[in-house]
């Protein structure tokens, strides 16, 4: 880890409502790509300026050239296909709104681009300090976009599927490292899938047994480290459960898999929400304490 940063963030932030309209259009084909990117620029330019003045000492784009954290792969690599699995979201007064989405795989992975290259190239030219690229775990895949009578036709195990994600996702991280990204991070709210007991109990009627699939999980999200360990860069993993518009996936503290986390994921940094109702206390934090240092 090369630096210590005392004030941080964990790399997504509210969109603009011109951003939104103009990523809408796009989606449209009312506007061109390049007409797009002006947008994100202009809109990212600000959010750079805002939280210099706010003091923040890691800077990002505010994932602002992503409609969802995921896109950065999915839209780079083919093989994907949006999905009708109903999606249970959580809501404020005991709500459940149900809604159809998600990616699963339907054809065998090939990568068209790079996936974060030119978020990192402008991020590199307009940044006053140190700024991080975010990249989604395999995990966020594994399972979630794992359909049987579909994904299986092309990847007969899991196990296939994840070696190509840690390929594509190892080949990026390597990639950042040459650019001179100063801090990558790894975003894995489908880690917070093993602390609700209701995802659990999901995976066991699906024939997956939690904890092997946990540290499956674990492992992929270490190997697309490999190429960064040598670096003089600082390495993450960011948690929560799946929040959105005042809206959550998960509930559920971090006792469960406190352990493992802690003592197996091989970063300098988590970026956790912990201390609230669907997170649970400060407790599981013990876990970290007695790892080693190397983090802090």
């Amino acid at each position: 880890m090369s630096e210590r940063y005392r004030a941080d963030q964990v790399g997504s932030l509210l969109r603009p409502f011109e951003l939104i309209q103009a990523r809408a259009a796009f989606s449209n084909g009312q506007i061109s790509l390049d007409q797009l990117r002006k947008i994100e620029d202009h809109a990212i330019l600000d959010a750079l300026q805002l939280q210099r003045e706010a003091g923040v000492e890691v800077f990002t784009d505010g994932e602002y050239r992503r409609g969802l954290f995921l896109d950065v792969l999915t839209d780079a690599v083919d093989g994907f296909t949006t999905a009708a699995r109903p999606v249970e979201w959580r809501a404020p007064g005991d709500k459940v709104e149900i809604v159809k989405g998600g990616k699963v795989v339907d054809a065998r992975l090939r990568q068209r681009r790079r996936l974060a290259g030119h978020e990192s190239a402008f991020l590199k030219s307009h940044c006053a300090g140190p700024f991080k690229i975010t990249l989604p775990t395999p995990a966020q895949f594994m399972f979630a976009s794992y359909q049987k009578g579909v994904t299986d036709q092309f990847y007969p195990r899991r196990t296939d599927l994840t070696a190509d994600l840690v390929a594509i996702l190892q080949d990026e991280i390597k990639a950042l490292v040459s650019d001179g990204v100063p801090y990558i991070q790894m975003d894995a709210p489908s880690f917070t899938d093993f602390v609700d007991q209701r995802y659990r109990a999901r995976m066991r009627e699906s024939g997956i047994d939690p904890e092997a699939a946990l540290d499956e999980a674990l492992a992929a999200s270490n190997d697309c480290f490999v190429g960064a360990k040598n670096a003089e860069i600082t390495t993450a993993i960011h948690l929560c459960r799946g929040n959105q518009r005042s809206r959550w996936l998960k509930e559920g503290s971090y006792d469960a898999i406190a352990e493992k986390i802690f003592g197996i994921l091989d970063v300098d940094r988590f970026l956790l929400e912990y201390d609230s109702v669907r997170a649970g206390g400060f407790e599981p934090l013990r876990f970290l304490m007695d790892a080693d240092c190397r983090r802090f």
